[in-house]
């Protein structure tokens, strides 16, 4: 009789190949869906201090409590990826014409923090933004 038990010539070589194929198309999703969100909340945190600078500005000549409350009001109507803004994250700053508004949020992400620190930065979950407008007396 034949021996109808043969043994693979590859080994456990088949194994490990599936695995790290599957770690590695579980990397890539992961990074496919964790940075859009990343940048996403970047380019909403643009936008909300954008708009409360200009909104700052427009208010500038009545007075710097006007001109921050009003930033104020506006950027905390734009939540940035699902957080509200608040005093503890917004900073302004307003010389004779111009009112700058500086914004501040963590962004919950995997890899994010990683990429960012391979790219040299140094805060890889902190998302920064800054606007101002250089013309107080212009309509927003």
């Amino acid at each position: 009789m034949r021996n109808l038990s043969r043994k693979s010539s590859l080994g456990g070589s088949t194994t490990i190949m599936s695995i790290g194929a599957v770690l590695m198309g579980l990397s890539a999703s992961v990074f496919a869906i964790d940075m859009p969100a990343y940048f996403n909340a970047r380019n909403e945190l643009q936008t909300a201090v954008d708009a409360a600078a200009l909104a700052g500005a427009a208010e500038l000549p009545d007075g710097e409590a006007y001109a921050e409350d009003a930033a104020y009001d506006l950027a905390s109507a734009n939540p940035v990826a699902g957080i509200q803004l608040d005093e503890s994250n917004l900073g302004y700053k307003s010389s004779q014409s111009k009112f700058t508004v500086t914004g501040q949020v963590e962004v919950p992400t995997i890899v994010g923090k990683f990429v960012c620190a391979l790219s040299g930065k140094l805060a890889g979950r902190k998302q920064d933004g800054e606007a101002q407008d250089g013309d107080a007396q212009g309509a927003a």
